[in-house]
């Protein structure tokens, strides 16, 4: 059924919502301080902003269902509506800094729904019109989300805590059935997804088009029309080709500063009508075949920029470089999360590619993680990849890159710690929990509601998104013992046993033992377990004896479990050296004592290196997730080989390059840490 508010309903319902309009559209002006010379320019690069306009012009009466649920932000990688206020503290933060020039990386929109793409143009609008500042964007998987647009549809919040279905395919709207969860369903043309052409016509005054102050403008396509930059897509089959646009673009905003945005998007067509069409967001990998003419002019214009002694900024949505410190493999096979999918990760041809293309210093988004990589090629070129976290999702901060000259950048990451009104809405969620719970539905996230600032509602957010949709695809042990309170000490003592458990003999320790059950209860349940008692007491002896090695004692990891180990991976993996002060450094240094110890389980004794057959369950890394408990993947056997992975990934965010405060000299390779955020990291 449809449903519909009336006037009086809706303003008693979303008083909140309006007032924040007053503080996030300030009546007054900031005056910008500009301080950039023609030798040194200042850029604000941010990551997936996901902009989601909570004031958006969906057609309703007076916008009354224009914030998404709760539910549905625990179940993305992204929170939906805080975006909003985050996206506009940021602005103001970068206007208060005195920078002039902005890139959007990608996912700049939701799903590039018409009403949030025209909330985000409005707001541009503003902060170029009043403040000065210059906007550069490139498309990402999200915007478009297909070549020519499609349908599309999201759950909204209405007053009274339900979720009604907005979409803009009528037959939704006839064939819609209400569930506990949904409970109305509305009709919007503007919940409609632009493709390419509408979204560089609605946003063409950022960079999508020339403007007549910018000093240079091209693309790869020899003409600047919206008509003529295209390529021809090729089918999965190779049978047939179909027309699709390309957003790439150089332009010369300043005198000296080239600013270079590739699209690296690849759409597959499904038809040769191009009705439909697949798209995996593999960047680089699926682009170098899609339409090489993009990297032959990246070439083209990298050397020209070296012989005119231009300052060049390159930039695409997708990374140029293994990210998460070259450990995707490891997180993939732990994690089992598609959204940080090792397949997305670019092979080291690809990279060869762009190396060869003469790229030395990339910008990208994506994969919503702060990350610094460094690639050395076969003919001993480097190339640096720098990853912008996402605002929408932890940890969120944006990039301040200083360009002092060609060849010498300096690049800082400022969090956003506080957002003016980032809570205004918590009064909208506490109606869908009331609902939630009248329906008996699950509202494991309203201990969200309790944070005092954006930053903790985004470390908090990354937790209920693991518990409420992640973990579901993790391997079962995983997922068991995530879910148990399983002591991290006794795990210590497993991990160094040498005889080896059966999945069901495994799975009864990790239900019976926790951070309260005494020493001799533990040693009992090993020893009947089937485990001799000489390998228990000398399994606890090494590992005692590995705590006083390291200077640490028992009583510090005392209360300390499982799960508390993987979310600090999990935050460690978005936001690398910047979530040490989130999750605690006492901690983490008990984390990477424990991690010292849980290598020994690394079979090669070598955790800079990847063996496939050794390292994975069928030598795969996504091989690691099964849902249903399994006598053969399940053992202790097996359950070493995660902890091999955790080791790795602990080791190498130890040895891997700076991502809070840094110096990147391109051409010779180096990257030099400015900031010391990671007193963890061996340095070379």
């Amino acid at each position: 059924m449809s449903y519909q508010l009336s006037r009086r309903q809706f303003l008693l319902s979303s008083a909140s919502v309006a007032a924040t309009s007053a503080t996030v559209l300030p009546g007054c002006k900031m005056q910008s301080n500009n301080n950039q010379t023609d030798q040194t320019h200042r850029i604000a690069l941010l990551g997936d902003v996901h902009f989601h306009d909570i004031h958006g012009d969906f057609g309703f009466n007076d916008n009354e269902v224009c914030i998404r649920t709760m539910q549905d932000s625990v179940g993305s990688t992204r929170m939906f509506n805080e975006n909003y206020f985050v996206f506009k503290a940021t602005l103001d933060d970068i206007v208060a800094e005195g920078i002039k020039f902005v890139i959007l990386v990608g996912d700049f929109s939701d799903d590039g729904q018409e009403a949030h793409v025209d909330g985000l143009k409005r707001v541009l609008d503003q902060y170029s019109d009043d403040y000065g500042l210059e906007f550069f964007l490139t498309h990402g998987n999200h915007d478009p989300t297909t070549p020519y647009g499609e349908d599309c549809d999201k759950t909204f919040l209405r007053s009274d805590g339900a979720g009604v279905k907005v979409t803009s395919n009528q037959g939704d709207v006839e064939s819609f059935n209400p569930t506990d969860e949904v409970d109305g369903v509305l009709y919007s043309t503007k919940m409609q997804s632009l493709g390419f052409t509408p979204l560089m016509e609605k946003l063409g005054r950022f960079g999508f088009q020339s403007q007549p102050h910018y000093h240079y403008y091209e693309t790869p396509w020899n003409s600047n029309k919206l008509e003529d930059r295209v390529y021809q897509a090729t089918s999965a089959d190779g049978d047939y080709t179909v027309e699709c646009p390309d957003s790439s673009y150089l332009v010369e905003p300043i005198e000296g500063f080239w600013i270079c945005s590739v699209d690296m998007n690849t759409h597959v067509p499904l038809d040769p009508l191009g009705s439909q069409w697949d798209h995996d967001a593999k960047g680089y990998e699926d682009g170098k075949v899609q339409k090489p003419q993009v990297l032959a002019w990246l070439k083209e214009v990298i050397k020209r920029a070296d012989e005119q002694g231009k300052t060049l900024l390159v930039f695409s949505h997708y990374p140029a470089i293994e990210y998460l410190n070259y450990s995707a493999d490891d997180f993939y096979y732990l994690f089992a999360d598609s959204s940080y999918n090792h397949k997305r990760v670019p092979t080291s041809e690809t990279t060869e590619e762009l190396i060869d293309c003469g790229l030395k210093l990339h910008f990208a988004g994506h994969i919503h993680i702060n990350d610094t990589a460094k690639y050395v090629g076969r003919n001993g070129q480097t190339l640096v990849n720098v990853q912008a976290p996402s605002l929408a999702a932890y940890i969120p901060a944006y990039k301040k890159i200083t360009c002092y000259a060609p060849d010498d950048f300096e690049i800082e990451t400022k969090v956003i710690e506080d957002v003016p009104e980032f809570d205004s809405l918590f009064n909208h969620y506490e109606n869908e929990i009331s609902w939630r719970t009248a329906k008996g539905l699950d509202t494991h996230w309203k201990s969200m509601l309790e944070v005092s600032s954006y930053r903790e509602l985004m470390y908090q957010h990354l937790i209920c998104l693991t518990v409420n949709d992640k973990s579901d695809d993790w391997g079962w042990d995983m997922r068991h013992l995530y879910q148990s309170t399983f002591p991290i000490y006794w795990l210590m003592v497993l991990s160094v046993i040498d005889d080896d458990l059966s999945g069901t003999v495994l799975s009864t320790l990790v239900d019976n033992i926790n951070p309260d059950t005494n020493d001799t209860k533990v040693i009992d349940l090993l020893v009947g377990a089937g485990l001799e008692q000489v390998s228990v007491n000398n399994a606890i002896e090494e590992v005692n004896q590995h705590l006083i090695n390291m200077n640490y004692s028992r009583q510090q990891l005392n209360q300390a479990i499982f799960t508390d180990y993987c979310n600090a991976m999990l935050h460690i993996r978005n936001g690398d050296e910047l979530a040490l002060q989130d999750i605690g450094l006492d901690k983490v240094v008990g984390y990477s004592v424990v991690a010292e110890l849980f290598g020994r389980c690394d079979i090669d004794n070598n955790l800079e290196n990847h063996d496939y057959s050794q390292d994975y369950i069928e030598a795969d890394p996504e091989a690691g997730s099964h849902e249903e408990f399994d006598e053969n993947k399940d053992n202790l056997s097996n359950l070493k080989l995660r902890l091999a992975a955790l080791a790795r990934i602990f080791h190498m965010f130890r040895i891997t390059e700076p991502t809070t405060h840094f110096r990147v000299f391109p051409s010779r390779g180096e990257v030099l840490d400015l900031s010391n955020e990671n007193p963890l990291r061996i340095k070379a």
